[in-house]
């Protein structure tokens, strides 16, 4: 079962053309941090609420989001870049879904192939990569929902780990020695382990859970991707600078002190769910919020070498001049 995907494919990603349309375009330009942030798309010459053409997302200048619109649906290739080559990720839309294969990349190689079908659900293997391009786990989809075997290998090519999946439900789960033996076996039942097996690197029965000689775990080693802020921490600490305005009533009441903003970082990278945790005041809290759905797409987190939405806090201090 094991696939080996050539690193050519960090250069080749099969990006459809954009569809053809003939409809009348004018271009729009927003900045929603001036010298920071941009976007430059298109719109409908009779309805300039509908995007429609090139589509293209920058901080200072350095691409982050490329892609193009049909009827203010995403269409054709896109790419979502990282200008610290974290995660990036290229693929084809079809009216606003992800379709067929998706590549994933972390420092210029890939690490992930993706398959979606028409309704942008993940379907068919998900394909993990070491950076020589050997497989590192399979996981199989059925319509959006894990259904089967997954699978992790070591870098000899040796399985690591299974996974067994029904309806996108853990029902059990092996992991290996070196030497192929059993190490410990767990089944679950809504989520939860009901019965535990280990054994030893002999194939002896221990009894609970042991430390003898454990197994090697690439889960900790590949395929894990915390969010980034695109530039990192020095270029989110200067858009906290520049995107923050102090509110003239804090100033008058000199309200100082520092928010926490919690959000979500999607799968796409893109904020949502923004939410105050720790408040100081209203005001300041409105302001924290406010700059936080100013934020450009972040660098999604990847987690067992998918992409997954991640809960964030960000503090924002606000300090009178």
């Amino acid at each position: 079962m094991m696939t080996t995907i050539p690193l050519k494919m960090c250069l080749f990603f099969c990006l459809l053309a954009p569809f053809a349309t003939h409809a009348q375009k004018k271009s729009r330009t927003e900045k929603p941090i001036p010298g920071l942030t941009k976007l430059v798309y298109h719109v409908k010459d009779d309805n300039t609420k509908i995007k429609e053409g090139d589509f293209e997302e920058s901080l200072v200048d350095i691409p982050l989001t490329q892609g193009y619109y049909i009827n203010d649906q995403k269409n054709g290739g896109w790419k979502y870049l990282s200008p610290d080559n974290m995660v990036t990720f290229t693929g084809n839309y079809y009216n606003d879904h992800k379709v067929n294969r998706w590549y994933y990349i972390h420092e210029q190689k890939v690490f992930s192939v993706l398959s979606f079908n028409a309704e942008g659900q993940l379907h068919g293997d998900a394909i993990g990569l070491y950076a020589t391009g050997d497989t590192a786990a399979v996981t199989p989809f059925s319509n959006g929902k894990r259904q089967g075997i997954a699978l992790r290998f070591d870098q000899h090519h040796q399985i690591t780990a299974k996974k067994y999946f029904d309806n996108n439900q853990l029902l059990a789960d092996t992991s290996f020695y070196a030497n192929g033996r059993i190490h410990r076996i767990h089944t679950y039942q809504d989520g939860k382990i009901m019965a535990a097996v280990t054994m030893d690197s002999l194939g002896n029965m221990l009894p609970s859970p042991t430390s003898d000689k454990e197994p090697r775990d690439t889960e900790n080693e590949e395929g894990y991707y915390m969010p980034t802020f695109p530039g990192g921490l020095q270029t989110l600490q200067l858009f906290l600078s520049k995107a923050v305005q102090y509110p003239p009533e804090a100033i008058r009441r000199k309200v100082e002190g520092k928010v926490v903003v919690s959000f979500v970082i999607d799968a796409d990278g893109y904020i949502k769910n923004i939410n105050v945790k720790e408040s100081i005041d209203p005001v300041l809290d409105e302001e924290a919020k406010r700059v936080t759905a100013l934020m450009p797409r972040w660098s999604p987190g990847i987690q067992d070498f998918l992409p997954v939405s991640v809960q964030f806090n960000l503090p924002i201090s606000f300090k009178i001049p």
